[in-house]
């Protein structure tokens, strides 16, 4: 073995790992515990964790240890052969296993195996040959290297482990090395015996020199018998400093001194001497099958080496690992400085000072960012900048090269911040020289040295006054010679480069010295300029003139500067460049020319604005233009509107060809590729849009055009394209007009401004005729065409005052003739659109129909309107069978609606039309016969169906059952609810029952508690309501309210039926609150009421169906809803929300009750009748009860309390068929002699195996057990025992009885013995008592007989049922009685049904007619009356506004006291006269507005009760075809009646609101009366019209009865009317909640105007004590007077204190009349309320006929089943109140007459007060002054008023006031009582529709 290395000698042995390695591994993982706990309390980041302190210091940094050992590791084995299996199978055998021999098989144990971190494989090398062991003679050896290579370094963080598969080799070492394998040094060895194999070598670790490289014999001891799994430890840092401190916070100092030691590049591992078991000197070649390595795992844990430089490593593209350098650092290991850091030497980081460390930071060289890289110096000790760029030198880049200067004003690291010097040669002193200034001391920077003459900083510039530095003759500047009469300023410095002197503007030359072109005239004064010629670019041929200024003109052209036409010429406008449409997909159009809507042809395109529309032009090559190519702005004329956004276009230029003019082949663009422009469409009428770009036209080709429009965004109008301008572009490639460079501000103003305003007709005239534009237009214009153009105007279509001599003046620019009326073009040669025929006096208007033309447009020779669709054209019937004119003013014959979208074929089916008519009315409607509908007469009409020529068919849907009653056209099959089924929707499906039209599916489903889907309607039910008071048994709960016992319980058979509360509600709207909640079954249903609801009474009903309740947010599904329903434990009410009080008074739930004899068709329906499932065992008409013999066990998994049941277990020992308790099962019939739940125990004295025998002295089998015998002793022969039986006992001799206790017949003295015998004469009486003992036997069965069949207990005490028999006998017998009478009560009522229903025919037939000229005559009345009502209006607007213009100086008057007290006399006068005439003119409107609306609203119910009644009549007689025709047509005549007066009442409301409007500016407090006076009439007219509507009831009720009784068809009917009706019965209950609702809003608004009216009483009584201290004012002013004039002053304040009262009591009567605002306001709307209840009343007019009708048949079908409530609780008490309403109304509004009366007196006083308040200012303004005579005259005044106005006179107003107020609050009192009526009545008419239904 090689001699070990030298220099590790040491006095310590290494530690004894053998002996402490288990304690010591014990106390290490508490020291690192301890250590980590420390640094973690200390603080919470990990040392060393970060390169970067929080405050930016830089720190010694490391990365996260891991195991290292497959990290990219690249493993290699030597000799590369020996690892075991590597090419063929090799056996070896294992220590201390003798017999079994094992195999490498390939791969099986491949070097790999080492680091896959599974300790189940592992690599294994072949067994030592006994060859190498000889060969190695002394050391035997067997070496294996083993070497892990990272190309990397790295730093050992914790113990190197082998983990060994065989045993521990005897001999081992583990090197490192630092350079990718180069070198190695080792670092521990591993021998049994050190001393032998590594002499010298130290043998323990010491805290002195931790990093001693050692032998230790601690692994390699085994020699006996070495087992597999043993470890191989090299120790880490951490355990080697534990050595030397337990201190864990010196952990970082002691590493810094080792951590040299355990980096690495490489790991070694040498194998010398395999584990053995001392065999091996045997040389047995079994024995070396043993001696192998077997190494299954390596674990290497290391830090990423980075010089304490970087904190994490990354992996490079070949997958090894390197550093994130931090610090400026660079390198796999950070191991150098970036090249531009180098300002100090690279250093290692340092743990030192602890848990921070210090970091060496590599430092920024200062280069000036001028250079890339710098290397330390050590003589400077700084960094030197290597190859400085940008021209700069120096250590640090900071100075510049030569021939470079620093430019000062940039930084110096700026990259431009060295200029060259450029010196010019010719110029500098010394060519040779080229260098300057770098000096940045030095002022001149940069300034090179230049010769004489010669300046500027490169010595480049001659000096002023001389040039030519440069110029022929180089190097010499020469003198300027500059001409200073042409020179600016009279200068005489020329430009330094070429000479030229600077001229003025018109003149040139280099020495200024003559005129430019377009000049002329030089000038004799230095201080002149040549004068400008002027000459127009378009009108000149160029821009030169004479010397005396004439410029060249181009034919026909005029003017000194050429800038006009001659006479009779003109110069034609750019725009004549003119395409017109000719195609594409829109419609070529014409319409009327006007000067707001010009355009500038006689057609135009028109584009609808859906789907994509295309516009096509032609062009042929007929334009003058500057040259044969040029290019021209393109510009659509169009008109635009219904959008607001961009309608973005595209036009698309394409060549197709040569124009005719031309050769063919000499079109240079023909056929090409097309240009597309873009241009964007403004909305605009008569506006354009120009393309772009420009696009270049050869006049030598054809050109076709394609505009393309989009969709229009937001557009509903259609886009007119009126027609496509070319204007052209002042420049084609350097070739332009003379514009542009002789004006070039007008060239620009043509491009900016004119261009756009000539191209839109809106702003062309404007162009033409505006100076700037004109003269830029007519300049361009006049150069595109080059001459003057001939007018040439048509002298028959032009003015004649224009013309002389055959020849007509034009305008000189655009060339536009004078035309006549209608005659339009240039030349006044065609009529306008709009206008034809062209004649000397002009063209005549077409005057087309403006709704039948498309246009105003007509053909130009005959006039012919362009119609459109379907209007009739000249020569045509028309619709009315009359030749129509060319104008276009009618319908085709059969068509309608002559309007702006022409007619529409009326399409009349002949099928079903009257007499096959094809023409329809003016609304398109044909006329259909009976049955048949549509505006085409080709439909069944509704609720009928299969069309034919005869007719339709009635559809019969079950109005129950059906969705509607329409059904489908063809087949007649109607749509039926979701639980029906049938073609009529009269049957429910297959498990569901009760078809009912209250139901939204149309039957309820079979509950039967999931025991059966079949079931049907109960019999022997009736509708029970069980109804309350909330006073009375309910319980207050919180802010909820519970229902008493009666509505708790099982409540299944409410399903689908309603629960009704009334609720009082405090305030505000509870609509979406949860207002009901039932409990049960555990589960909550909860009901939100959806309708709004309002203060006051609310009727809150709602029907227990799923879809109007919640269950957990949801609807509930019907199987839940029921068995909830079935056990109700709560039912309760919400008595407050949101501090809201919704107090319930009543509650009704409608419920189903036992009635004997009642069937499902006449009783209660909606009970169920289930057929159960005879599985489940369960009986009952909801399957809710166990069947005889079962009972319902809870063990059971049932989903309802009423679940399957199972049988009653009683051990068969029951009398009959076994019966329990249905609950506990416990059985009730168990036989004699058992006991117990299940009859499973003997009763008392009972034995046997089954009970059945008593015991011995024992008898009576019975329920009890059995009886003792109890035998008598004296009278036994056998003690204690008896027959068990009959408890017979064995008697003695003559001895009787079952006891043996008494003697037999004559026989005596009972002793032991037996009985004596007794005297012979008692034989003579045993027959008889033998008969009478037969007889109590007799009696004796009889009673047990009665006992055994007893069956009270099931049916109750017999007594009491036969009082219950008696009373509902009784009961019976009453209702009979009601009956009949009942019955004759109701033909009372018939008979008055029908002679109403006779006088309301008669109105029929007769009312027609003369109510019309009525209504007329009212309306003139009217009319009349409301034109007077507007004059004084204006009057009183006129008197307000000069009160509202004197009202502000009033406040400023301090003069004369005398004056006002003056006024105030007049005022109190003219206050009195005024009064008495506003009061009358105030009672005259009102009593004409309400005569108009007293005749409007007449008029307007006869007509509707009209209607109404032909409407019925029609239903009853709909079967006689003449009787239909007859009314239909009069209920056309009353329709067109009814909608006139309507609109006539509409107009007269308007008219009255309006007079209102003006009593309320003359009247203030009156109106609010007033307006309550409004509203009871408008309740009155309400309770009039609802007793029209019952007697129009009674009218129908009579028809139908009429029907009964003649005619079997119109029975039939009826009763299809009624089941139709009463489906809208519920529909009409609402609609009278909804009267109700705003009823009560009507009341709420009289309470605010009552509050009102309070105001007002309240302002009224301080007008009054305002007016009371009036007195006591005037008196202290008259006292300041007579003191002194000097207190003048003070007498004015006064004044002024008295007038700011009269503005107090202005103010007052202001607000006053702002409250009569509201308050009519208010009863305006009270008002509108009640007339919108119109339709309503109509409707219940119709479902009073219903009810009528339907009361009718129930009688003729079956009287006894009327319910007597109908007469005397609905129709007798409504129209008995109905009746009395009008009385009461009459005398409710004498009573608010009145009070109008008392507060219109109080009112005018206050407005004349205010009128004369305006003509004392006038008296005020003219006093002069103030003097005691004035003073005197206030006194007696003042005096006088008081006597005029004074307390008692307001006193006794107020007084009237109240009175009216009071009366008022009467009369509120009063609709109350009628209202709650009201509303009693329509809780009535809502019991009778759940009666009916």
């Amino acid at each position: 073995m090689a001699a070990s290395p030298q220099g590790y000698m040491s006095d310590h042995r290494y530690i004894d790992r053998g002996k402490r390695e288990t304690a010591f591994s014990i106390k290490w993982i508490v020291y690192c515990v301890v250590f980590f706990s420390v640094i973690i309390c200390t603080n919470s980041v990990v040392p060393y964790r970060n390169c970067v302190s929080s405050t930016g210091q830089d720190l010694a940094c490391f990365a996260s240890s891991e195991n290292v050992e497959n990290i990219n590791t690249t493993l290699t084995v030597t000799p590369l052969d020996v690892t075991c299996g590597q090419t063929t199978t090799d056996f070896y055998l294992r220590l201390g296993d003798v017999i079994t021999p094992q195999n490498c098989t390939l791969g099986q144990h491949t070097k790999e195996k080492m680091i896959d971190t599974l300790t189940t494989t592992w690599w294994q090398s072949k067994t030592w040959p006994i060859s190498q062991y000889e060969s190695t003679f002394p050391d035997h050896q067997y070496p294996i290297n083993i070497t892990l290579s990272f190309n990397k370094t790295y730093r050992m963080s914790a113990n190197l482990t082998l983990t060994f598969n065989s045993g521990r080799p005897q001999v081992m070492a583990i090197y490192k090395s630092m350079d990718n394998g180069a070198t190695w040094v080792p670092l521990q060895y591993y021998a049994r015996d050190c001393a032998k194999e590594y002499p010298n070598v130290p043998i323990a670790i010491t805290a002195n020199n931790m990093t001693t490289v050692i032998c230790t014999a601690d692994y390699s001891k085994d020699t006996g018998n070495p087992k597999p799994g043993g470890k191989v430890d090299f120790p880490g840092p951490g355990e080697r400093i534990k050595l030397k401190t337990e201190d864990t916070t010196q952990y970082y100092v002691e590493l810094e001194n080792i951590k040299g030691f355990f980096k690495f590049t490489d790991i070694r591992i040498q194998l010398f001497y395999p584990a053995t078991d001392s065999k091996e000197a045997s040389r047995n070649r079994f024995d070396f099958l043993r001696y192998y390595y077997g190494i299954s795992d390596i674990n290497i844990r290391a830090n990423c080496f980075c010089n304490l430089h970087a904190a994490s490593c990354m992996s490079d593209l070949n997958g090894d690992s390197m550093c994130e350098c931090q610090h400026n650092t660079a390198g796999k290991d950070c191991e150098r400085c970036l090249p531009l850091y180098n300002n100090k030497q690279w250093r290692e980081g340092s743990f030192l000072p602890s848990r921070n460390g210090t970091a060496h930071a590599c430092e920024k060289c200062m280069c000036n960012d001028h250079a890339d890289s710098c290397t330390f110096n050590s003589t400077l000790i700084k960094g030197v900048c290597d190859n400085c760029l940008h021209n700069t030198t120096g250590t640090m880049c900071e100075q510049c090269l030569d021939a470079f200067y620093p430019d000062v004003s940039l930084p110096l690291n700026d990259t431009k911040v060295c200029l060259p010097c450029d010196c010019e040669a010719l110029g500098v002193l010394d060519p040779a020289n080229l260098k300057c200034q770098k000096d940045r001391a030095q002022p001149n920077i940069g300034q090179c040295t230049c010769k004489a003459n010669v300046t500027g900083r490169r010595c480049n510039l001659c000096q002023p006054g001389f040039y030519g530095l440069l110029l022929p003759e180089p190097g010499t500047c020469k003198p300027c010679g500059c001409n200073t009469k042409g020179t600016i300023g009279n200068s005489i410095v020329c430009d330094n480069s070429n000479g030229n002197c600077p001229c003025k503007t018109s003149i040139e030359g280099r020495v200024c010295d003559k005129c430019k072109a377009g000049y002329y005239q030089f000038p004799a004064l230095s201080s002149d300029e040549c004068k400008s010629c002027s000459c127009d670019p378009g009108g000149s041929t160029n821009a030169s003139c004479d010397s005396f200024g004439m410029c060249g003109c181009a034919p026909h052209v005029t003017g000194t500067k050429c800038e006009q036409a001659e006479l009779y010429f003109y110069i034609p406008l750019l725009d004549e460049f003119i395409l017109q449409p000719e195609g594409g997909t829109c419609t070529i159009d014409g319409d009327l020319w006007t000067p707001t809507k010009p355009f500038d042809g006689s057609t135009f395109a028109t584009c609808p604005p859906s789907g994509e529309k295309v516009v096509e032009f032609k062009y042929q090559g007929t334009n003058d233009q500057f040259d044969v190519t040029w290019p021209y702005n393109l510009g659509v004329r169009y008109s635009l509107g219904g959008v607001t956004a961009r309608v973005g276009a595209q036009l698309e230029l394409t060549a197709t060809g040569n124009t005719q003019q031309i050769p063919a082949g000499s079109c240079g663009q023909a056929l090409r590729t097309p240009t597309t422009l873009t241009l964007n469409l403004i909305p605009g009428q008569s506006t354009a849009a120009m393309a772009s770009p420009a696009v270049t036209i050869d006049r030598r080709c054809q050109y076709t055009l394609k505009l393309t429009l989009p969709d229009h965004v937001n557009g509903t109008n259609s886009t007119l394209i009126d027609s496509l301008i070319f204007l052209p572009s002042l420049n084609n490639s350097g070739q332009m007009f003379r514009i542009t460079t002789e004006r070039s501000s007008d060239a620009a103003l043509y491009t900016d401004t004119c261009m756009g305003q000539l191209a839109a007709l809106s702003s062309r005239e404007a162009a033409i005729t505006n100076e700037t534009c004109r003269k830029v237009l007519y300049t361009v214009s006049a150069e595109v065409y080059k001459e003057g153009k001939p007018c040439q105007c048509n002298p028959v279509g032009t003015l004649n005052s224009t013309c002389q001599n055959g020849q007509c003046t034009c305008a000189p620019l655009g060339g536009q003739c004078t035309c006549k009326p209608g005659v339009g073009g240039r030349r006044c040669d065609v009529c306008f659109p709009g206008y034809f025929g062209l004649s000397s006096s002009g063209c005549t208007p077409c005057d087309c129909g403006p709704y039948g033309s498309v246009n105003g447009a007509c053909n130009s020779t005959t006039g012919q309107c362009k119609c459109l669709q379907n209007i009739a054209v000249a020569g045509q019937m028309d619709a009315n069978g009359n030749k129509t004119d060319r104008q276009c003013r009618a319908c085709l014959a059969d068509h309608y609606g002559y309007g702006p979208s022409g007619c529409v074929e009326c399409g009349c089916n002949a099928t079903g039309t009257n007499n096959n008519e094809t023409q329809c009315s003016a609304f398109g409607q044909c006329p259909c016969k009976p049955t048949i509908s549509g505006m085409r007469c080709d439909a069944c009409a509704d609720s009928y169906y299969s069309f034919s020529a005869s007719g339709c068919q009635k559809c019969d849907c079950d109005p129950n059952g059906s969705t509607a009653l329409t059904c489908d056209p063809v087949s007649g099959v109607c749509n039926c609810k979701s639980n029906v089924q049938d073609s009529k929707c009269n049957q429910c499906k297959p498990g569901f029952f009760n078809l009912a039209g209250y139901n939204p599916r149309g039957c309820q489903p079979c509950f039967c508690f999931n025991h059966s889907n079949v079931c049907a309607a109960a019999d022997g039910f009736t509708v029970y309501n069980i109804t309350s008071a909330t006073t009375t048994g309910w319980v207050v709960n919180g802010s909820n309210i519970l229902a008493p016992e009666a509505y708790l319980g099982d409540k299944s058979s409410s399903y689908g039926q309603l629960i009704i509360a009334d609720m009082f509600l405090t305030a505000g709207n509870v609509s979406q609150e949860s207002l009901i909640t039932v409990r049960g079954a555990g589960a909550e249903l909860v009901y939100r009421h959806s309708a709004s609801t309002t203060a006051g009474r609310n009727v809150i009903e709602t029907r227990l169906l799923p879809e109007n309740w919640l269950l957990n947010n949801q609807n509930p599904s019907p199987h839940a809803m029921y068995n909830i329903l079935s056990s109700i434990t709560q039912l309760m009410f919400k008595n407050e929300i949101n501090s809201t009080r919704t107090d319930v008074s009543t509650v009704t739930m409608v419920t189903a009750a036992a009635s004997a004899g009642a069937t499902a068709q006449l009783g209660a329906s909606f009970v169920e009748n289930c057929t159960c499932n005879a599985p489940d065992n369960v009986g009952g008409l909801s399957c809710e009860k166990c069947s005889a013999g079962n009972w319902r066990s809870a063990s059971l998994p049932n989903d309802t309390r009423f679940g399957m049941c199972i049988a009653c277990d009683c051990t068969g020992r029951t009398f009959g068929e076994r019966q329990c308790n249905e609950t506990t099962g416990v059985c009730l019939n168990c036989r004699n002699g058992t006991t117990g739940d299940k009859c499973e125990n003997c009763s008392v004295n009972v034995v046997g195996a089954q009970c059945d025998t008593c015991a011995d002295r024992f008898w009576g089998l019975g329920a009890d057990g059995c009886r003792d015998c109890n035998c008598s002793t004296p009278g036994t022969t056998a003690a204690s025992l008896c027959d068990k039986a009959t408890g017979q006992c064995v008697c003695a001799a003559h001895v009787t009885g079952r006891q043996c206790d008494k003697c037999e017949d004559n026989y005596h003295n009972l002793t032991v013995s037996g009985c004596q015998e007794c005297d012979q004469c008692y034989k003579l009486v045993m027959k008889e008592a033998d008969k009478l003992r037969g007889l109590l036997t007799n009696m004796t069965d009889t009673l047990t007989n009665l006992t055994t069949n007893d069956d009270t207990q099931r049916l109750g005490n017999f007594v009491d049922r036969v009082d219950n028999a008696s009373r509902s006998l009784s009961r019976l017998l009453n209702f009979l009685n009601d009956a009949n009478a009942e019955e004759a009560r109701t033909q009372t009522l018939i008979d008055q049904f029908n002679s109403t229903l006779v006088t309301l025919t008669s109105n029929l037939n007769t009312g027609n007619s003369s109510d019309l000229p009525l209504i007329q005559q009212r309306l003139q009345e009217a009319t009349s009356t409301l034109s007077g009502a507007s004059t004084k209006r204006d009057q009183a607007v006129a008197n307000i506004k000069s009160i509202h213009a004197a009202s502000g100086p009033l406040k400023q008057i301090w003069t004369s006291l005398t004056s006002l007290v003056t006024s105030l006399k007049g005022v109190q006068t003219y206050l009195m006269s005024l009064s008495s005439d506003a009061s009358s003119q105030v009672t005259n409107i009102m009593a004409t507005v309400d005569e108009i609306e007293r005749v409007a609203r007449q008029s307007f119910n006869r007509t509707l009760l009209d209607y109404t009644t032909a409407g019925n009549l029609n239903i009853l007689h709909r079967n006689t075809t003449t009787d239909i025709t007859r009314l239909d047509n009069i209920d056309s005549v009353l329709e067109t009646v009814s909608t006139t007066a309507l609109a006539e009442a509409i107009r007269i409301q308007a008219k009255s609101n309006t007079t209102l409007a003006t009593a309320n500016r003359l009247q203030s407090e009156s109106i609010q009366f007033n307006n309550l006076d409004l509203k009871l009439q408008e309740q009155n007219l309400t309770f009039i019209s609802f007793r029209n509507t019952l007697e129009a009831t009674k009218a129908m009720a009579v028809t139908g009865k009429a029907g009964v009784d003649n005619k079997a068809t119109a029975v039939a009917i009826a009763i299809s009317n009624s089941e139709q009706q009463r489906m809208n019965t519920n529909n009409i209950i609402k609609q009278c909640d909804e009267i109700n609702a705003r009823v009560t809003a009507a009341e709420r608004m009289a309470e605010d105007a009552k509050l009102n009216s309070e105001k007002l009483f309240k302002e009224a009584e301080l007008m009054r004590d305002t007016m009371m201290n009036f007195e006591t004012r005037a008196l202290a002013v008259e006292q300041q007077a007579n003191t002194s004039l000097a207190s003048a002053r003070a007498v004015t304040a006064e004044s002024q204190k008295v007038i700011e009262d009269a503005a107090a009591l202005m103010t007052t009567m202001t607000s006053s009349q702002q409250t009569s605002s509201l308050a009519l306001n208010t009863a305006r709307q009270a008002k509108t309320v009640a007339q919108s209840q119109n339709t309503a009343i109509t409707s219940v007019a119709a479902t009073a006929n219903q009810l009528g009708v339907m009361s009718d048949l129930g009688m003729y079908q079956n009287k006894s089943l009327l319910p007597s409530t109908i007469n005397t609780t609905i129709l007798m008490p409504a129209k008995s109140k109905c009746d009395s309403t009008t009385t009461d109304v009459a005398s409710a509004t004498t009573v608010i007459n009145n009070a109008t009366t008392s507060a219109t007196n109080v009112n005018a006083d206050v407005a004349r007060t205010q009128a004369e308040a305006s003509r004392v200012l006038g008296v005020i303004m003219n006093i002069p002054g103030l003097n005691i005579a004035t003073i005197e005259s206030l006194k007696t005044q003042v005096d006088r008023l008081k006597g005029q106005f004074n307390r008692e006179s307001l006193t006794a107003t107020i007084t009237g006031l109240k009175t009216a107020h009071e009366a008022q609050t009467a009369w509120l009192e009063g609709i109350k009582a009628k209202k709650a009526d009201l509303e009693r009545q329509v809780n009535d008419m809502k019991l009778l529709e759940r009666q009916i239904s």
